[in-house]
């Protein structure tokens, strides 16, 4: 069995342009992808950057990638030909359900979900979703836009302003008064054109859980740290040392 692996960083999506902070992550997510797809037995590629050296990588083929106009049509390609596609990619500006599509359409097996169910698919949404079922969360207020006249009725502060669609603290924002607020919601939609939500500021641990799910049942794979910078500037996700023990 072939499995192409393609992560959206390492990749190739920024060949020809700077690479982001959090290439690391992004490599690592690759590098461990790979690893247990041949410790299953399966045959590897992947299309990796130009700039970076294969270390690390347990990929019968890596494809090298000199620009980023490549990519799409190299997906294309590489998923036509594999028994199954994984893509890892962010949700913000549609990244991830239209790789999805690609492969989809090259008719790969893809191990995601399906790029209808992701496509606008957020935070706002999952929120909504949770609300339903119960669970307990911070006081919320999903806006449509920055002109939105909602705003004007939130008094919680400190809050936490973020785009629905983003990942790595993208457009995310501490703030501890209303004098604030304003220019932190546009911060959000300039990074990602999306929703914004409001959160009020719950001081705690950071981190994440990884799971692995068939659309009816999920399992935890792990429960990782996350290091975060808050502050009233942009925030910044420095890593995500995982796992992290459970006890």
């Amino acid at each position: 069995m072939e499995v192409f692996v393609y992560e959206h960083v390492s990749s190739g999506g920024y060949a020809g342009r700077k690479l982001p902070a959090w290439l690391a992550e992004g490599y690592s997510m690759l590098a461990a992808f790979l690893e247990d797809f041949k410790r299953l037995g399966c045959k590897t590629v992947t299309l990796l950057d130009a700039r970076l050296k294969p270390e690390g990588l347990k990929a019968d083929r890596v494809r090298f990638v000199k620009s980023s106009l490549e990519v799409e049509g190299l997906i294309e390609d590489f998923a036509s030909k594999a028994d199954a596609t994984l893509i890892i990619a962010p949700e913000h500006g549609g990244i991830l359900p239209r790789l999805l599509r690609l492969a989809e359409r090259a008719g790969s097996a893809t191990l995601n979900a399906p790029s209808s169910l992701l496509e606008g698919l957020g935070k706002a949404e999952i929120l909504e979703r949770l609300k339903v079922e119960g669970v307990s969360m911070p006081e919320a207020l999903t806006l449509d836009s920055p002109e939105d006249l909602r705003l004007k009725a939130w008094k919680s502060f400190p809050a936490v302003v973020k785009p629905s669609l983003g990942v790595g603290c993208l457009g995310l924002t501490l703030i501890r008064n209303p004098s604030q607020l304003g220019k932190a919601v546009e911060y959000a939609w300039k990074a990602s054109p999306s929703k914004i939500l409001v959160q009020k500021f719950v001081e705690g641990l950071h981190g994440s859980v990884s799971l692995l799910a068939n659309g009816s049942q999920a399992r935890i794979l792990s429960v990782n740290l996350q290091l975060v910078r808050l502050s009233e500037k942009p925030c910044l996700l420095y890593t995500s040392p995982s796992p992290r023990d459970r006890g």
